[in-house]
């Protein structure tokens, strides 16, 4: 059986059991080089579901504004709500330069989001820009090895657009404008090498209602469509994943990141 190996200082680790399906292949090939990269979940709060900034919402919101202030925003503190976010998503949008402080920002933005609907997040083994090589054209024929049912274990690949989900664009009151529509809101187009464990059950559409949406999106969907050159796109897909793998002790894993004893790198 093809694996994954989750590395920790101490020299233990734990197994990521692999399915046969092309996508996998697809992953390992992009450990072939990730696995002389080091993680580094302590300092990225948004990828262990059970940090201080998920725990304490006021611990996010201060490092919200600490990376406000050290990139130099005129945002004056004030109550987080969606309106908020909007605006801070859309300076992000037109003053990201690379900058890593922009990146933790963003993030800072999306842990709020996160907070304020209640999601729970999964954990996450990321590597951001240091994979930008190792990204790929999502290959829409992947869907079929898609689920938007997950069970508590898996590993798996979804959606990681520097944007929005259409759904999520609707959902967060973003204006109901074609222009900014395809702007913001963006299809699965990238495969990007991050990979994702669920520590729960999930239903990845427990918190939507697309009846709502589609009536919503009816009016736009086939100039969003052609703007992205889609010839078929179902609302179901944009929260659907791809399973790469079952973790063989998805509760010690959970446990060490409650510990906060993190991994250091994933290897094939």
């Amino acid at each position: 059986m093809k694996k994954l190996k989750i590395l920790f200082d101490n020299l233990s680790d734990i197994d990521i059991n692999l399915y046969d399906n092309p996508v996998v292949d697809v992953v390992l090939d992009s450990f072939k080089f990730l696995k002389h990269v080091k993680l580094d979940v302590k300092n990225h709060p948004r990828d262990n579901p059970y940090s201080d900034e998920y725990s304490d919402q006021s611990a996010n919101v201060q490092r919200l504004f600490k990376y406000a202030a050290l990139l130099n925003l005129n945002v004056v503190e004030q109550p987080i709500t969606q309106e908020f976010l909007n605006t801070l998503h859309k300076i992000y949008e037109k003053n990201y330069n690379g900058d890593s402080k922009w990146l933790e920002f963003h993030e800072a933005i999306h842990i709020a989001e996160d907070n304020i609907r209640g999601r729970i997040p999964s954990i996450k083994l990321a590597y951001r820009e240091k994979a930008g090589l190792l990204e790929k054209t999502f290959n829409r024929s992947w869907l079929q090895y898609s689920t938007t049912e997950i069970k508590k274990g898996t590993c798996y690949i979804r959606w990681q657009e520097l944007g929005k989900r259409p759904y999520d664009y609707f959902y967060d009151s973003e204006p109901a404008d074609i222009n900014r529509l395809t702007e913001l809101a963006k299809p699965w187009i990238y495969y990007k090498p991050n990979l994702f464990i669920e520590t729960y059950d999930k239903n990845m559409l427990g918190h939507t209602d697309l009846e709502k949406f589609n009536v919503w999106f009816k009016p736009f969907k086939d100039e969003w469509c052609q703007h992205w050159n889609l010839t078929d796109w179902k609302p179901e897909e944009q929260y659907a994943v791809i399973p790469i793998g079952m973790v063989t002790d998805i509760e010690l894993l959970a446990t060490r990141f409650k510990n906060k004893d993190f991994p250091t790198r994933v290897t094939p």
